[in-house]
């Protein structure tokens, strides 16, 4: 105990002389030793069990720093991970919470006929308005290997690939667009699932034929009401 104590004692006086005015002064373990026989022995026991408890504190804070942060990322992480619905779910919630949504937007009920993809949120930067980060979102991919089945969508209008294609051989887009879609169309993700926070989650895209960064994209959260029913919030 005595001699893991000098050892310890030692090297951390040592480092605290590092860099200091005193920096020049040979600082060795013989001195140390000397310093502390000085003491009367009768206070040497709780010398020992101060510095002991001192070096013990140090060392065990970057340990609790560490546990605590893994705990704050293991946290994030579970309110971060939504799991899309079956198609059976998919198609209920759709129906019955997401549809109505179309009837007050400008574009009314047209949906694009492959979903986009839903956000990433463990790899989106958390927003901060002291430091001037802000959430960016995920650029939108379309899911080519989900199709909506406009036999399970109630009276909406599912826009084709086909459809876009033969605007993109047109020598004026933006005019063949707005008389082919009117103000525009509405391309969605499927809902996705949080276990942790009970929230469904639909990323919506409105492509209106604009160009980018005009407020079109929005993340729509719907939990659980205690009567049974879901409800965007």
């Amino acid at each position: 105990m005595l001699d893991s104590f000098v050892d310890n004692g030692y090297r951390m006086i040592r480092g605290m002389l590092r860099g200091s005015a005193t920096s020049n002064f040979e600082f060795s373990k013989p001195y140390f030793i000397n310093i502390l026989q000085i003491f009367n022995p009768k206070y040497m026991r709780r010398l020992v069990f101060v510095f002991s408890c001192f070096i013990s504190v140090s060392c065990s804070e970057p340990t609790k720093i560490s546990n605590s942060l893994n705990q704050e990322q293991e946290e994030f992480q579970k309110k971060a991970l939504y799991v899309y619905l079956n198609d059976s779910l998919t198609y209920d919630f759709i129906n019955s919470y997401y549809l109505n949504r179309l009837d007050i937007l400008e574009t009314g009920r047209k949906l694009f006929v492959h979903p986009i993809n839903k956000p990433k949120f463990v790899y989106r930067p958390a927003a901060d308005s002291k430091k001037n980060i802000i959430s960016l979102p995920e650029p939108i991919v379309t899911d080519l290997n989900f199709t909506w089945d406009s036999n399970r969508i109630k009276n909406t209008k599912i826009i084709n690939s086909y459809d876009i294609n033969d605007l993109h051989q047109s020598t004026s887009s933006s005019v063949s667009f707005k008389k082919k879609f009117g103000k525009g169309y509405v391309c969605i993700s499927r809902p996705a699932y949080n276990s942790h926070t009970k929230r469904i989650i639909i990323r919506e895209w409105i492509e209106n034929g604009s160009s980018c960064g005009t407020d079109r994209e929005q993340m729509l959260s719907y939990r659980l009401t205690k009567n049974g029913r879901w409800t965007g919030n």
